[in-house]
């Protein structure tokens, strides 16, 4: 009996341990998306899902980050229509942070802009 209590307790201690986890991460996320580095800002939503791959608030971050890194890439590359449509694309999935948006809005501009030309 006694075994078993120990680990009911290491068990409700390593779930504590991933709860912690993954907010640590995703407050990593925030900061990373608040001064514009998407790479660090991926890199802790990865780690944010490992813990919770289920988390709906991780997934649209990290899909939103990701394809914002896809149009910058896009863009860098000159390849103003592939970066429109994937702008665009990416717009149509509505609201998911102010700092992304905004960053997703600036992208869109310079996309249409661009594409035409």
């Amino acid at each position: 009996m006694r075994k078993w209590a120990v680990i009911v307790m290491v068990a409700l201690f390593l779930a504590g341990c991933s709860s912690e986890t993954y907010e640590n991460d995703m407050k990593a996320a925030k900061t990373a998306i608040e001064s514009g580095d998407l790479k660090k800002a991926l890199l802790s939503l990865e780690l944010a899902l490992e813990q919770k791959p289920k988390d709906k608030a991780a997934q649209d971050l990290h899909k939103r980050v990701a394809g914002l890194m896809d149009i910058k890439t896009a863009i860098d590359n000159g390849n103003w229509s592939d970066a429109l449509a994937k702008a665009s694309h990416l717009a149509e999935d509505g609201k998911v942070d102010k700092d992304l948006d905004t960053l997703l809005d600036k992208y869109l501009v310079a996309a249409e802009a661009n594409a035409n030309e």
